[in-house]
């Protein structure tokens, strides 16, 4: 089982309509670790951890179905910077 670390910049219409909860709840359901946090550029960032199969479907979740209206999702693997016992939402 690969694990990746992936950091996701959600673009749109993705502040004060429920991204980040959403986010949440829908990483927790695929067993992923990481966080999600609004940016004062306008954009949602996530750091999502797990098996690459999770995480693919979290970012096509985030394409999809979430609130709001995503103009574009740009991620990029990085290396681990801290550890996560859990997924969570960051204010």
């Amino acid at each position: 089982m690969e694990i990746t670390y992936r950091l996701m910049h959600i673009k749109g219409i993705v502040q004060g309509v429920g991204m980040r909860f959403f986010i949440s709840r829908t990483a927790k359901q695929f067993d992923l670790k990481g966080y999600v946090k609004n940016l004062n550029n306008g954009q949602v960032e996530c750091l999502a951890i797990g098996r690459i199969e999770a995480v693919d479907a979290l970012e096509k979740a985030i394409k999809k179905d979430s609130p709001g209206s995503v103009d574009s999702l740009e991620s990029q693997t990085v290396s681990p910077a801290e550890t996560f016992e859990s997924f969570q939402v960051r204010f």
